[in-house]
């Protein structure tokens, strides 16, 4: 089984230990390398989440997508919704909260922000 790192105090778990956004969670801990630090342990999935961690964005970003889709608390409204006037780019699917007259393809910037959807390669 694969083996994952998180910290004591995060929320998150990661693929590698040097995963940027838990190098970001660390600095704004108390800066990498300074005794405020949390310890990095390397777990199970399984134990992550018996441990009540979640999926990092980056590392995970599909299986965050897929543990919030259809069931988050938390989505805000920012759910897809079928709308066929849409450039083909977009899948036909509209943003139901971002709507503003003018539908938003989906997913919206906020659906990526919260994990309702992956996110895209960035350079």
């Amino acid at each position: 089984m694969d083996h994952v790192y998180a910290t004591g105090g995060g929320h998150r778990f990661h693929a590698t230990a040097d995963c940027r956004d838990l190098r970001n969670g660390q600095e704004l801990y108390g800066g990498w390398g300074t005794l405020r630090t949390h310890r990095i342990d390397e777990m199970t999935i399984v134990t992550a989440f018996g441990c009540g961690k979640e999926p990092c964005a980056t590392c995970y970003p599909e299986l965050r997508a897929a543990l919030y889709r259809g069931n988050c608390e938390d989505d805000f409204g920012h759910e897809p919704f079928l709308w066929p006037g849409l450039p083909d780019a977009a899948n036909g699917y509209a943003c139901a909260r971002c709507w503003t007259g003018e539908p938003v393809a989906w997913p919206c910037t906020s659906a990526i922000v919260l994990g309702l959807a992956p996110r895209g390669v960035t350079a």
